[in-house]
């Protein structure tokens, strides 16, 4: 089981990450998963439908102990709220949805450091 995962997401794009490393001074990002959504528009008006598409984000974040979820728009509250319906499972691993825009991943790498870092002295005697 994969100790910290993070997932960057838009309406369209997932960036999967699992941290890897020996200690907190070696960790790295590892790209596990690049999911995309049909960026076509339904032709009713309405929003397509990204049920699927996060099915497939929960499902690469199974196995995870701990997640956080970062984006710039609604699409990570709305995942959120997808996981909390329909893949429980997973949604007892977030320990944070976030804010940022178009994080890089040295960004990514530093945001999941500290994050992790506190999370994990919170959590510690829980475990």
């Amino acid at each position: 089981m994969t100790q910290h995962a993070i997932v960057a997401i838009d309406h369209h794009t997932a960036r999967i990450y699992h941290l890897d490393g020996a200690s907190p001074g070696e960790l790295k990002l590892k790209e596990d998963a690049v999911r995309e959504t049909d960026n076509r528009h339904a032709t009713d008006g309405k929003r397509p439908d990204h049920q699927t598409f996060f099915h497939e984000v929960a499902k690469a974040l199974k196995g995870a102990k701990e997640i956080i979820i970062v984006g710039a728009g609604t699409a990570k509250d709305e995942l959120k709220h997808h996981l909390d319906k329909h893949d429980v499972d997973v949604a007892k691993h977030v320990v944070a949805v976030e804010s940022i825009n178009h994080p890089t991943e040295p960004q990514l790498l530093a945001m999941a450091k500290q994050r992790f870092k506190t999370i994990d002295a919170w959590l510690g005697d829980r475990r």
